[in-house]
Protein backbone atom coordinates (compact mmCIF):
# COMPACT_ATOMS: atom_id res chain seq x y z
CA UNK A 1 0.00 0.00 0.00
CA UNK A 2 1.22 3.42 -0.75
CA UNK A 3 1.32 5.91 1.76
CA UNK A 4 -1.20 9.08 1.20
CA UNK A 5 0.63 12.16 -0.38
CA UNK A 6 -0.17 15.21 2.56
CA UNK A 7 -2.11 17.80 0.57
CA UNK A 8 -0.74 21.53 1.54
CA UNK A 9 -2.47 24.26 0.88
CA UNK A 10 -0.37 27.75 0.38
CA UNK A 11 -1.40 31.39 0.45
CA UNK A 12 1.58 33.27 0.19
CA UNK A 13 2.48 36.73 -1.46
CA UNK A 14 4.49 36.68 -5.53
CA UNK A 15 7.92 37.45 -3.04
CA UNK A 16 7.46 33.95 -1.52
CA UNK A 17 6.13 31.85 -4.55
CA UNK A 18 9.09 30.03 -4.69
CA UNK A 19 8.47 28.03 -1.71
CA UNK A 20 5.30 26.30 -3.38
CA UNK A 21 7.50 24.81 -6.31
CA UNK A 22 10.11 23.56 -3.42
CA UNK A 23 7.72 22.10 -1.75
CA UNK A 24 6.54 20.33 -4.76
CA UNK A 25 9.74 19.11 -5.48
CA UNK A 26 9.84 17.58 -1.76
CA UNK A 27 6.69 15.31 -2.98
CA UNK A 28 3.79 17.00 -1.03
CA UNK A 29 0.70 17.51 -3.32
CA UNK A 30 0.68 21.69 -3.27
CA UNK A 31 -2.42 23.90 -3.72
CA UNK A 32 -2.05 27.67 -4.43
CA UNK A 33 -4.40 30.42 -3.72
CA UNK A 34 -4.12 33.95 -4.58
CA UNK A 35 -5.17 35.55 -1.40
CA UNK A 36 -6.71 34.50 1.58
CA UNK A 37 -10.28 34.62 0.66
CA UNK A 38 -9.47 31.71 -1.66
CA UNK A 39 -7.80 29.91 0.47
CA UNK A 40 -10.73 29.93 2.64
CA UNK A 41 -13.12 28.73 -0.32
CA UNK A 42 -10.02 26.10 -1.41
CA UNK A 43 -9.78 24.95 2.09
CA UNK A 44 -13.06 24.29 2.88
CA UNK A 45 -13.51 22.62 -0.50
CA UNK A 46 -10.34 20.59 -0.43
CA UNK A 47 -9.82 19.88 3.68
CA UNK A 48 -5.64 20.22 3.20
CA UNK A 49 -3.57 18.41 5.55
CA UNK A 50 -1.72 22.00 6.53
CA UNK A 51 -2.38 25.53 5.92
CA UNK A 52 0.66 28.21 4.64
CA UNK A 53 -0.77 31.39 5.67
CA UNK A 54 0.64 34.71 4.59
CA UNK A 55 -0.52 37.42 7.03
CA UNK A 56 -0.03 39.78 4.04
CA UNK A 57 -1.59 37.94 1.23
CA UNK A 58 -4.23 39.71 1.34
CA UNK A 59 -8.50 40.05 0.80
CA UNK A 60 -8.78 38.18 4.34
CA UNK A 61 -7.23 38.91 7.19
CA UNK A 62 -4.93 35.94 9.55
CA UNK A 63 -7.41 36.24 12.76
CA UNK A 64 -10.57 35.83 10.17
CA UNK A 65 -9.19 33.19 8.59
CA UNK A 66 -8.35 30.94 12.04
CA UNK A 67 -11.98 31.58 13.25
CA UNK A 68 -13.91 30.68 9.85
CA UNK A 69 -11.40 27.13 9.87
CA UNK A 70 -11.28 26.67 13.45
CA UNK A 71 -15.96 26.99 13.33
CA UNK A 72 -15.80 24.51 10.35
CA UNK A 73 -15.88 20.13 11.34
CA UNK A 74 -13.38 19.12 8.75
CA UNK A 75 -11.00 21.89 9.71
CA UNK A 76 -10.93 22.45 12.92
CA UNK A 77 -7.58 20.27 13.65
CA UNK A 78 -5.93 21.24 10.94
CA UNK A 79 -2.55 22.96 11.29
CA UNK A 80 -2.16 26.30 10.10
CA UNK A 81 1.28 27.96 9.76
CA UNK A 82 1.21 31.60 9.55
CA UNK A 83 4.41 33.48 7.69
CA UNK A 84 4.97 37.47 8.86
CA UNK A 85 7.32 39.62 10.11
CA UNK A 86 6.98 39.66 13.75
CA UNK A 87 8.33 35.96 15.28
CA UNK A 88 6.23 36.54 18.37
CA UNK A 89 3.53 36.40 16.48
CA UNK A 90 4.41 34.29 13.10
CA UNK A 91 5.35 30.18 13.02
CA UNK A 92 7.31 31.30 9.96
CA UNK A 93 9.33 34.86 9.84
CA UNK A 94 9.98 36.42 6.27
CA UNK A 95 12.39 35.89 4.22
CA UNK A 96 11.28 32.26 4.28
CA UNK A 97 14.06 29.87 3.63
CA UNK A 98 12.53 26.25 1.82
CA UNK A 99 14.60 24.41 3.90
CA UNK A 100 13.54 25.53 7.35
CA UNK A 101 9.63 25.82 5.74
CA UNK A 102 9.88 21.70 4.82
CA UNK A 103 11.37 21.30 8.42
CA UNK A 104 8.32 23.49 9.97
CA UNK A 105 5.57 21.69 7.87
CA UNK A 106 6.96 17.90 8.50
CA UNK A 107 6.95 19.17 12.67
CA UNK A 108 3.58 20.70 12.19
CA UNK A 109 1.89 17.39 10.16
CA UNK A 110 3.91 14.86 13.19
CA UNK A 111 1.80 16.67 15.64
CA UNK A 112 -1.51 16.28 14.42
CA UNK A 113 -0.76 12.85 13.52
CA UNK A 114 -0.07 11.55 16.85
CA UNK A 115 -3.33 14.35 18.66
CA UNK A 116 -5.19 12.31 15.99
CA UNK A 117 -3.93 8.90 17.04
CA UNK A 118 -4.21 10.17 20.71
CA UNK A 119 -7.90 11.38 20.58
CA UNK A 120 -9.78 7.84 20.66
CA UNK A 121 -13.59 8.75 21.00
CA UNK A 122 -13.23 12.54 21.42
CA UNK A 123 -16.16 14.09 19.73
CA UNK A 124 -16.38 16.69 16.84
CA UNK A 125 -18.00 19.86 16.81
CA UNK A 126 -18.50 22.31 14.63
CA UNK A 127 -21.01 24.52 12.47
CA UNK A 128 -23.45 23.38 9.72
CA UNK A 129 -23.42 25.16 6.53
CA UNK A 130 -20.40 23.93 4.95
CA UNK A 131 -20.79 20.47 5.95
CA UNK A 132 -24.67 18.86 5.78
CA UNK A 133 -25.98 16.55 8.72
CA UNK A 134 -25.62 13.23 6.51
CA UNK A 135 -21.87 14.21 5.51
CA UNK A 136 -21.33 13.82 9.41
CA UNK A 137 -22.94 10.49 9.48
CA UNK A 138 -21.66 9.32 6.42
CA UNK A 139 -17.75 8.63 8.37
CA UNK A 140 -19.84 6.60 10.72
CA UNK A 141 -21.95 4.88 8.29
CA UNK A 142 -19.02 4.02 5.97
CA UNK A 143 -17.16 2.66 9.00
CA UNK A 144 -20.33 0.37 10.10
CA UNK A 145 -20.10 1.96 13.60
CA UNK A 146 -22.06 3.30 16.07
CA UNK A 147 -22.38 7.05 17.74
CA UNK A 148 -24.69 9.87 18.12
CA UNK A 149 -25.21 13.46 16.41
CA UNK A 150 -26.17 16.01 18.40
CA UNK A 151 -27.73 18.99 16.68
CA UNK A 152 -28.58 22.48 18.18
CA UNK A 153 -30.68 23.66 15.42
CA UNK A 154 -33.29 26.88 14.80
CA UNK A 155 -36.13 23.97 15.21
CA UNK A 156 -34.86 23.21 18.76
CA UNK A 157 -31.77 20.61 19.78
CA UNK A 158 -32.36 17.57 18.60
CA UNK A 159 -30.38 13.40 18.63
CA UNK A 160 -30.20 11.09 15.43
CA UNK A 161 -28.47 7.67 16.63
CA UNK A 162 -27.10 5.35 14.15
CA UNK A 163 -25.96 1.66 15.50
CA UNK A 164 -23.77 -0.34 12.86
CA UNK A 165 -23.96 1.78 10.43
CA UNK A 166 -27.52 2.47 10.23
CA UNK A 167 -30.05 5.27 11.86
CA UNK A 168 -31.92 3.94 14.63
CA UNK A 169 -33.77 6.54 15.94
CA UNK A 170 -33.65 10.54 16.51
CA UNK A 171 -35.31 12.64 18.71
CA UNK A 172 -36.01 16.06 18.31
CA UNK A 173 -37.67 17.90 21.27
CA UNK A 174 -40.89 16.01 21.93
CA UNK A 175 -40.90 14.26 18.85
CA UNK A 176 -39.12 10.57 18.31
CA UNK A 177 -38.21 8.47 15.55
CA UNK A 178 -38.89 9.35 11.32
CA UNK A 179 -40.41 12.42 12.05
CA UNK A 180 -37.92 14.37 14.34
CA UNK A 181 -35.26 12.50 11.65
CA UNK A 182 -36.98 13.82 8.96
CA UNK A 183 -37.36 17.56 10.22
CA UNK A 184 -33.41 17.39 11.43
CA UNK A 185 -32.09 16.02 8.07
CA UNK A 186 -34.39 19.39 6.55
CA UNK A 187 -31.93 21.48 8.67
CA UNK A 188 -28.75 23.36 7.50
CA UNK A 189 -28.62 26.04 9.81
CA UNK A 190 -27.12 25.34 13.62
CA UNK A 191 -23.58 23.76 15.51
CA UNK A 192 -22.94 20.33 16.22
CA UNK A 193 -21.33 17.59 18.53
CA UNK A 194 -20.52 14.14 16.88
CA UNK A 195 -19.75 11.25 18.65
CA UNK A 196 -18.63 8.44 17.36
CA UNK A 197 -19.40 6.35 19.97
CA UNK A 198 -22.26 5.14 22.66
CA UNK A 199 -24.78 3.20 23.45
CA UNK A 200 -28.08 3.71 21.17
CA UNK A 201 -31.58 4.08 22.56
CA UNK A 202 -34.13 1.21 21.71
CA UNK A 203 -34.54 0.98 18.00
CA UNK A 204 -37.56 2.84 16.26
CA UNK A 205 -36.08 3.40 12.80
CA UNK A 206 -36.13 0.23 10.89
CA UNK A 207 -35.37 1.49 7.33
CA UNK A 208 -31.94 1.62 5.38
CA UNK A 209 -29.49 4.29 5.40
CA UNK A 210 -29.39 5.34 2.16
CA UNK A 211 -33.66 4.84 1.66
CA UNK A 212 -33.82 7.17 4.53
CA UNK A 213 -31.31 9.99 3.59
CA UNK A 214 -33.70 9.72 -0.17
CA UNK A 215 -37.13 10.12 1.63
CA UNK A 216 -36.39 12.73 3.72
CA UNK A 217 -35.54 14.96 0.55
CA UNK A 218 -38.41 13.52 -1.33
CA UNK A 219 -40.31 14.65 1.63
CA UNK A 220 -39.02 17.97 1.82
CA UNK A 221 -39.69 18.81 -1.46
CA UNK A 222 -43.33 17.10 -1.96
CA UNK A 223 -44.41 18.63 1.76
CA UNK A 224 -42.95 22.45 0.62
CA UNK A 225 -45.53 21.70 -2.55
CA UNK A 226 -48.34 20.47 -0.05
CA UNK A 227 -48.05 23.45 2.40
CA UNK A 228 -48.19 25.89 -0.51
CA UNK A 229 -51.70 24.13 -1.84
CA UNK A 230 -53.13 24.87 2.08
CA UNK A 231 -53.80 28.44 2.96
CA UNK A 232 -51.08 28.55 6.15
CA UNK A 233 -52.94 31.19 8.26
CA UNK A 234 -56.30 29.57 8.04
CA UNK A 235 -57.64 27.63 11.00
CA UNK A 236 -59.29 23.91 9.97
CA UNK A 237 -62.14 22.64 11.94
CA UNK A 238 -63.39 18.68 11.24
CA UNK A 239 -66.58 19.15 9.50
CA UNK A 240 -67.77 15.26 10.23
CA UNK A 241 -68.00 12.93 13.51
CA UNK A 242 -64.29 11.16 13.32
CA UNK A 243 -66.70 7.93 14.17
CA UNK A 244 -68.47 8.18 10.68
CA UNK A 245 -65.58 7.98 8.72
CA UNK A 246 -63.14 4.96 7.42
CA UNK A 247 -60.78 3.59 9.87
CA UNK A 248 -57.40 4.77 8.52
CA UNK A 249 -54.77 5.52 11.65
CA UNK A 250 -53.50 9.03 9.91
CA UNK A 251 -57.24 10.03 8.97
CA UNK A 252 -58.86 9.27 12.36
CA UNK A 253 -55.92 10.83 14.36
CA UNK A 254 -56.83 14.32 12.56
CA UNK A 255 -60.21 14.27 12.45
CA UNK A 256 -60.40 13.61 16.48
CA UNK A 257 -57.73 16.49 16.86
CA UNK A 258 -60.13 18.34 15.35
CA UNK A 259 -63.25 17.40 16.74
CA UNK A 260 -64.00 20.34 18.26
CA UNK A 261 -60.88 22.40 17.65
CA UNK A 262 -59.82 25.32 15.15
CA UNK A 263 -55.98 24.70 14.31
CA UNK A 264 -53.61 26.02 11.98
CA UNK A 265 -51.73 23.96 9.32
CA UNK A 266 -48.72 24.09 11.86
CA UNK A 267 -50.62 23.44 14.50
CA UNK A 268 -52.06 20.56 13.20
CA UNK A 269 -48.30 19.37 11.93
CA UNK A 270 -46.96 19.65 15.20
CA UNK A 271 -49.85 18.01 17.07
CA UNK A 272 -49.56 15.01 15.65
CA UNK A 273 -46.46 12.26 16.06
CA UNK A 274 -46.68 11.33 12.37
CA UNK A 275 -44.29 12.23 9.69
CA UNK A 276 -45.26 16.24 8.69
CA UNK A 277 -45.77 14.82 5.11
CA UNK A 278 -47.83 12.21 5.97
CA UNK A 279 -49.97 14.92 7.84
CA UNK A 280 -50.10 17.80 5.54
CA UNK A 281 -50.78 14.56 2.94
CA UNK A 282 -53.67 13.70 5.14
CA UNK A 283 -54.81 17.44 5.87
CA UNK A 284 -55.11 18.35 2.01
CA UNK A 285 -56.71 15.18 1.20
CA UNK A 286 -59.74 15.76 4.08
CA UNK A 287 -60.05 19.08 3.16
CA UNK A 288 -60.94 18.19 -0.26
CA UNK A 289 -62.78 15.41 0.21
CA UNK A 290 -64.98 17.97 2.70
CA UNK A 291 -64.18 16.20 6.23
CA UNK A 292 -62.01 18.98 7.01
CA UNK A 293 -63.38 22.75 6.54
CA UNK A 294 -62.07 26.11 7.12
CA UNK A 295 -63.08 27.72 9.96
CA UNK A 296 -65.70 30.63 9.00
CA UNK A 297 -63.64 34.20 8.69
CA UNK A 298 -60.48 32.40 9.72
CA UNK A 299 -58.98 32.42 5.81
CA UNK A 300 -56.44 34.43 4.92
CA UNK A 301 -56.67 38.60 4.61
CA UNK A 302 -55.12 41.76 5.31
CA UNK A 303 -53.78 44.66 3.31
CA UNK A 304 -51.01 43.64 1.04
CA UNK A 305 -47.39 44.25 1.46
CA UNK A 306 -46.47 45.07 -2.50
CA UNK A 307 -48.76 46.45 -5.76
CA UNK A 308 -48.96 43.44 -8.35
CA UNK A 309 -46.38 46.21 -10.62
CA UNK A 310 -44.07 46.13 -7.91
CA UNK A 311 -44.46 42.34 -6.73
CA UNK A 312 -43.30 41.94 -10.57
CA UNK A 313 -40.48 44.49 -10.43
CA UNK A 314 -39.12 42.23 -7.39
CA UNK A 315 -39.46 38.98 -9.78
CA UNK A 316 -37.27 40.44 -12.75
CA UNK A 317 -35.28 41.83 -10.11
CA UNK A 318 -34.21 38.61 -7.95
CA UNK A 319 -34.87 35.91 -10.80
CA UNK A 320 -36.69 33.34 -11.34
CA UNK A 321 -33.57 30.45 -10.30
CA UNK A 322 -35.51 29.14 -7.45
CA UNK A 323 -37.32 26.25 -8.02
CA UNK A 324 -41.40 26.21 -7.22
CA UNK A 325 -42.24 26.87 -3.38
CA UNK A 326 -38.36 27.79 -2.49
CA UNK A 327 -37.36 31.32 -1.55
CA UNK A 328 -35.72 33.92 -4.35
CA UNK A 329 -33.28 35.48 -1.81
CA UNK A 330 -33.19 36.35 1.89
CA UNK A 331 -33.51 39.13 4.43
CA UNK A 332 -31.81 39.52 7.19
CA UNK A 333 -32.79 40.49 10.54
CA UNK A 334 -31.02 41.66 13.46
CA UNK A 335 -30.90 43.57 17.01
CA UNK A 336 -29.16 43.56 19.67
CA UNK A 337 -31.83 42.65 22.24
CA UNK A 338 -33.19 38.54 21.14
CA UNK A 339 -36.72 39.32 22.90
CA UNK A 340 -36.74 42.65 21.16
CA UNK A 341 -36.81 40.98 17.96
CA UNK A 342 -39.19 38.27 18.64
CA UNK A 343 -41.40 40.78 19.10
CA UNK A 344 -40.67 42.47 15.87
CA UNK A 345 -40.91 39.51 14.08
CA UNK A 346 -44.51 38.85 15.78
CA UNK A 347 -45.84 42.12 14.33
CA UNK A 348 -44.77 41.22 10.99
CA UNK A 349 -46.76 37.98 11.37
CA UNK A 350 -49.71 39.99 11.72
CA UNK A 351 -49.59 39.97 7.68
CA UNK A 352 -51.26 37.52 6.19
CA UNK A 353 -47.69 37.05 3.66
CA UNK A 354 -45.58 36.38 6.31
CA UNK A 355 -45.34 32.92 7.97
CA UNK A 356 -43.47 32.02 11.34
CA UNK A 357 -41.55 29.32 11.84
CA UNK A 358 -42.37 27.56 14.97
CA UNK A 359 -39.91 28.11 18.13
CA UNK A 360 -37.18 29.32 15.74
CA UNK A 361 -34.82 31.94 17.21
CA UNK A 362 -32.15 32.42 14.24
CA UNK A 363 -31.11 31.22 10.96
CA UNK A 364 -34.68 31.17 8.67
CA UNK A 365 -37.19 32.46 11.31
CA UNK A 366 -39.97 33.34 8.78
CA UNK A 367 -41.24 33.14 5.08
CA UNK A 368 -42.71 36.01 3.15
CA UNK A 369 -45.01 35.03 -0.13
CA UNK A 370 -45.69 37.90 -1.72
CA UNK A 371 -47.56 35.54 -4.45
CA UNK A 372 -46.52 34.66 -7.92
CA UNK A 373 -43.56 32.66 -6.55
CA UNK A 374 -41.69 35.84 -5.25
CA UNK A 375 -40.78 34.42 -1.86
CA UNK A 376 -38.49 35.58 0.46
CA UNK A 377 -37.10 33.93 3.66
CA UNK A 378 -36.46 35.99 6.85
CA UNK A 379 -33.05 35.03 8.22
CA UNK A 380 -32.37 36.22 12.27
CA UNK A 381 -28.82 36.71 13.16
CA UNK A 382 -27.64 35.23 15.88
CA UNK A 383 -25.82 37.79 17.88
CA UNK A 384 -22.63 38.05 20.54
CA UNK A 385 -19.38 37.85 19.45
CA UNK A 386 -18.41 33.92 19.69
CA UNK A 387 -21.49 33.17 17.21
CA UNK A 388 -20.32 36.10 15.06
CA UNK A 389 -18.49 33.65 12.50
CA UNK A 390 -22.49 32.10 11.98
CA UNK A 391 -23.80 35.55 11.91
CA UNK A 392 -21.37 36.49 8.79
CA UNK A 393 -22.50 32.94 7.42
CA UNK A 394 -25.93 33.57 7.37
CA UNK A 395 -25.57 37.00 6.39
CA UNK A 396 -24.07 35.97 2.98
CA UNK A 397 -26.75 36.39 -0.07
CA UNK A 398 -28.97 38.78 2.03
CA UNK A 399 -30.67 41.54 -0.39
CA UNK A 400 -31.89 43.11 2.57
CA UNK A 401 -31.10 43.65 5.83
CA UNK A 402 -34.22 44.62 8.73
CA UNK A 403 -32.74 46.46 11.61
CA UNK A 404 -34.20 46.24 15.18
CA UNK A 405 -33.08 48.85 17.08
CA UNK A 406 -30.90 48.75 19.65
CA UNK A 407 -28.40 47.57 17.04
CA UNK A 408 -25.11 49.00 18.64
CA UNK A 409 -23.24 45.53 18.52
CA UNK A 410 -23.90 45.59 14.80
CA UNK A 411 -21.06 47.90 13.19
CA UNK A 412 -19.65 45.54 11.42
CA UNK A 413 -22.42 44.79 9.11
CA UNK A 414 -21.87 48.02 7.09
CA UNK A 415 -18.59 46.69 5.91
CA UNK A 416 -19.67 43.03 5.58
CA UNK A 417 -22.86 43.93 3.09
CA UNK A 418 -23.75 46.48 0.76
CA UNK A 419 -27.47 45.39 1.41
CA UNK A 420 -30.43 48.26 2.00
CA UNK A 421 -30.91 48.70 5.74
CA UNK A 422 -34.56 49.74 6.81
CA UNK A 423 -35.63 50.18 10.61
CA UNK A 424 -37.95 47.32 11.69
CA UNK A 425 -40.84 49.25 14.36
CA UNK A 426 -41.95 47.01 17.01
CA UNK A 427 -45.36 48.32 16.79
CA UNK A 428 -45.66 49.01 12.55
CA UNK A 429 -43.33 46.34 11.57
CA UNK A 430 -45.34 46.16 8.23
CA UNK A 431 -44.32 50.06 7.35
CA UNK A 432 -40.53 49.33 7.68
CA UNK A 433 -40.89 45.74 5.70
CA UNK A 434 -43.06 47.37 2.89
CA UNK A 435 -40.02 50.08 2.70
CA UNK A 436 -36.88 48.38 2.07
CA UNK A 437 -39.44 46.06 -0.31
CA UNK A 438 -39.62 49.26 -1.95
CA UNK A 439 -35.56 49.42 -1.77
CA UNK A 440 -34.74 45.90 -3.33
CA UNK A 441 -37.02 47.08 -6.24
CA UNK A 442 -34.84 50.10 -7.00
CA UNK A 443 -31.92 48.12 -6.20
CA UNK A 444 -30.16 46.89 -9.45
CA UNK A 445 -29.80 42.86 -9.74
CA UNK A 446 -26.36 41.20 -9.38
CA UNK A 447 -24.86 39.72 -12.45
Amino acid sequence: MTEQVPTLLVALTPAEAGVAAYLRERGFRVLVAAHGAEALDMAVAQAPDLVLFDEECGVLDVESFFRIVRANARLSRTPVLTVGRDPKRASLTKPLRPDRVVLAVEAALARAERAAAGRGEELTRGVLGPLSIVDLLQPIRVARGSGKLVLHTPVGEGTIWLSEGEIVDARLGRYWGKKALFRLLACSEGSFELYPAGKPPSRRIYEPFDFLVLEAARQKDELAEQLHQLPARARFTAAVDPRNVPARPSLSWLLDKLWGEALTVREIVDALHLPDLEVVTTLLSAYRIGWVQLVPGQGDSGEELVTPELRRVLLRRLGRNAQRGQALAKIAVLGDEPERVRRALGALARCPQVQLRARAQWGTVATLDLGEGAILDLVALPGGEELAPLARFLLGGAVGILRVEPAEGWGWIASASSAPAVELDLVDAATGLRALLGRLADVPAER
